[in-house]
C-alpha cells in the first residue's frame, strides 16, 4: 500500500512539476512577446513623430513661390535608391524578428551566454545568474524592436501624413522645415507628362534628393522658371568622386553592412547559439546607424 502511495505521489509531483514548468514557460514567452510589442509601439511613435516634423511647414517672409502637394513616393523619386533603402530596412526588421523567435528563449536550461558558469555556483546563485541574463536579453529585445518599430513607421507615416509644403526662396528650397541652399543642389530634371520635377544633390548628383509634383501646370512652370535661375536642367559635367557614386554607396550598403550582418544573424539563429541575444542586441542598432551614415552621403 505504501509502495502504491509513493508511486502515485511521485507521479503526481512529476505531473505538477511539468504543469508548473509549462505555465512558467507560457508566462515567460508572454513577457517576451509583450516586450517586443511594447518596443515596436514606442519605436513606431518615434518614427511617426520624425515624419510629422518633416511635414510641418515653415514660414518665410521672402518666399518667391510656395505650394502644398501630396508627397511623391520614394519609388518615383529614385527607384534604385528606394530599393536600397527598402533592403536595408528589411534587414533591420529581419534581425529583430530572428531575435524574437530565437530558440534560446524556450531552452531555458541554457545560460544564454557563451560560457556556462552555473556548474560552479550554488542553486541560488544559478537562479540569480539566469534571471539577470534573461532580463538583459529581454531589454536587448525591446531595444531591437524600438529600432524596428521606428523603421516600420516610415512607409505608413509618409502615406498618411499629408500634404507637404514646398517653398522656393532666394537662398534655396524649403521642404517642410528644412532648407536646401542652392549650393547643396546640383541640377534638376523635368518630366512634363507626369508633371514631375526631380532635384539632385551636389554631394551625390546621381541620386535625386527631392521630387515635386505641383498641383497644377501654372505652379509647375513657375517652379521650373525659378530653378533655371540657379540650377542647370541636366547633370553638370563634373566628375563625381568614386566614394559618392551610386554604385559605391549601393555596394557599401549591401555587401559591407546589410548582407554580412544578416548572414551572421541567420547563422546564429540556425545554429541556436545560446549567446545569440548579444549578437542581435548590438548588431541590429549598428546596422541602422551604419546605414544612416551611408544615406547621409546623399
Amino acid at each position: 500500500m505504501q509502495l502504491v502511495q509513493d508511486r502515485f505521489g511521485g507521479s503526481a509531483q512529476i505531473a505538477l512539476g511539468r504543469f508548473v514548468s509549462i505555465r512558467d514557460e507560457a508566462l515567460f514567452m508572454w513577457w517576451v512577446y509583450s516586450t517586443a510589442l511594447i518596443g515596436a509601439v514606442i519605436g513606431f511613435g518615434l518614427g511617426w513623430r520624425v515624419i510629422s516634423r518633416e511635414r510641418r511647414p515653415s514660414r518665410s517672409n521672402d518666399t518667391l513661390l510656395s505650394w502644398t502637394e501630396q508627397p511623391v513616393s520614394v519609388w518615383r523619386q529614385d527607384w534604385k535608391a528606394a530599393l536600397f533603402i527598402t533592403l536595408h530596412s528589411a534587414s533591420v526588421v529581419m534581425l529583430a524578428t530572428l531575435f524574437l523567435f530565437d530558440p534560446s528563449w524556450r531552452e531555458r536550461n541554457h545560460s544564454l551566454f557563451l560560457l556556462d558558469a552555473t556548474p560552479y555556483m550554488s542553486l541560488a546563485e544559478q537562479s540569480r545568474f539566469h534571471q539577470t541574463l534573461y532580463l538583459l536579453a529581454t531589454c536587448g529585445l525591446g531595444l531591437t524592436w524600438v529600432v524596428s518599430g521606428s523603421i516600420l513607421a516610415f512607409p505608413v507615416a509618409t502615406q498618411l501624413i499629408r500634404p507637404i509644403t514646398i517653398s522656393v526662396v532666394p537662398t534655396g528650397v524649403v521642404r517642410g522645415p528644412y532648407l536646401w541652399t542652392w549650393d547643396d543642389l546640383s541640377h534638376f530634371g523635368v518630366y512634363p507628362r507626369a508633371r514631375l520635377i526631380r532635384v539632385y544633390s551636389r554631394r551625390t548628383p546621381e541620386i535625386a534628393c527631392m521630387a515635386w509634383q505641383p498641383p497644377n501646370e501654372d505652379v509647375f512652370h513657375q517652379a521650373i522658371t525659378l530653378l533655371e535661375q540657379h540650377l542647370p536642367p541636366g547633370p553638370p559635367h563634373i566628375a563625381t568622386p568614386w566614394y559618392r557614386r551610386r554604385s559605391m554607396l549601393a555596394g557599401l550598403l549591401l555587401f559591407v553592412i546589410t548582407v554580412p550582418f544578416v548572414s551572421g544573424g541567420v547563422s546564429v539563429y540556425t545554429l541556436a547559439f545560446t549567446w545569440a541575444w548579444l549578437y542581435y542586441t548590438f548588431v541590429t542598432p549598428l546596422v541602422l546607424v551604419l546605414g544612416g551614415r551611408v544615406f547621409r552621403q546623399v
